[in-house]
C-alpha cells in the first residue's frame, strides 16, 4: 500500500516539480521517518550509522531524481509496472557479484515480471483502443 501511495503521488506530482528537489525531500523525509527506529530498536553504532546513511544517500538519491523525471511522462500504472523490475535486477546482480542462487520459483517470477513490462511497453497497434495502464502515458 506505501509503495501504491508513493507511485501514485509521485505520478501526481512530478509535472508540476524540480525533480531534483523532490528527490531530495523524499529522501530527507525517508531518513527522518526511519530515524526512531535506527536509534531506539536495535541502535547502531555512530560508524554504522553514518555508511547506512551515506549508502542510502548514495544509492537512492539517484534513483529518486531519475524517478521523479520518469514520472512526468509515465502514468503511475505503468511506473509500478516497470517497478516491479527491482526484483529482477536484484537477483541477477546478487548472482553475479555474490554467487547467490536463485530458487527456481524466484527465475519464474522473474521471467513473469520481465514479460509484463515488455508487453506494457510494445507499441499498440493504430486503431486498437490502448489499455488503461497506458493512458496518460507520453512516450516520445
Amino acid at each position: 500500500m506505501a509503495v501504491t501511495a508513493l507511485i501514485a503521488a509521485v505520478a501526481k506530482l512530478a509535472p508540476a516539480v524540480n525533480p531534483d528537489v523532490a528527490a531530495a525531500a523524499q529522501l530527507t523525509i525517508a531518513a527522518l521517518a526511519i530515524a526512531p527506529v535506527m536509534l531506539f530498536a536495535s541502535p547502531p553504532d555512530q560508524l554504522d550509522a553514518a555508511v547506512l546513511l551515506a549508502a542510502g544517500a548514495f544509492f537512492l538519491g539517484p534513483g529518486f531524481a531519475i524517478y521523479w523525471r520518469a514520472l512526468r511522462g509515465l502514468s503511475a500504472t505503468t511506473a509500478g509496472i516497470i517497478g516491479l523490475n527491482e526484483a529482477v535486477a536484484t537477483t541477477i546482480l546478487s548472482l553475479a557479484l555474490f554467487d547467490v542462487r536463485p530458487s527456481w520459483a524466484s527465475a519464474l517470477s522473474g521471467i513473469l515480471v520481465l514479460a509484463a513490462i515488455i508487453l506494457e511497453l510494445l507499441p499498440r497497434e493504430t486503431g486498437t483502443q490502448a489499455s488503461s495502464a497506458r493512458l496518460g502515458d507520453k512516450l516520445e
